[in-house]
């Protein structure tokens, strides 16, 4: 392998034209995208917040997808045709930055990111990690608790066999 000065080298000059030279433009101008709105649910447990670096990843991936849409609607609002080559450009960027964003974060935090089923960003840029259980997806407990009980039912052994109705209700 060939070894070069780093000390030379212009890392802008080397990420121009990639998804990397707009998390450079992020990291350099220190502006952040708008972190999400959800708070830290009942059922997640913090493990971190987003670094600078990570902030910017994330904010690359918003510019990209909103450009996407802003592109996109002004194409249609004006009866053109949106200009698919850079909407998939902005597509294969937009993966590329979500999967190094994903990676950055699992790799930092390690084995806490595959304790439970995901990992998920919250308000504050706060790095979560849930359990996708069927009562967490019915606030109240109620719903809740009827989400456990669809999810538990055994219809082979009901009582109410005959009379039951249940959508995935399965034969003797």
């Amino acid at each position: 392998m060939q070894q070069e000065s780093s000390a030379a080298m212009d890392f802008t000059a080397i990420w121009a034209n990639t998804p990397l030279a707009l998390v450079n433009d992020f990291l350099l101008k220190g502006e952040v995208a708008p972190p999400p709105d959800g708070p830290v649910g009942e059922n997640e447990e913090v493990i971190g917040e987003l670094t600078p670096l990570e902030k910017a990843i994330y904010s690359a991936k918003y510019h990209v997808a909103e450009s996407n849409n802003t592109m996109a609607k002004d194409a249609v609002s004006k009866g053109e045709k949106p200009d698919m080559l850079q909407i998939k450009q902005n597509h294969v960027a937009h993966k590329t930055l979500d999967s190094l964003f994903w990676a950055c974060i699992r790799q930092r935090l390690g084995a806490a990111t595959f304790e439970k089923d995901g990992v998920g960003i919250r308000k504050d840029y706060k790095i979560v990690c849930y359990s996708n259980d069927m009562s967490s997806l019915f606030p109240g407990s109620f719903l809740a608790g009827l989400a456990e009980s669809i999810a538990e039912h055994n219809c082979g052994e009901c009582a109410d066999y005959d009379e039951c109705d249940l959508p995935q209700k399965k034969p003797r």
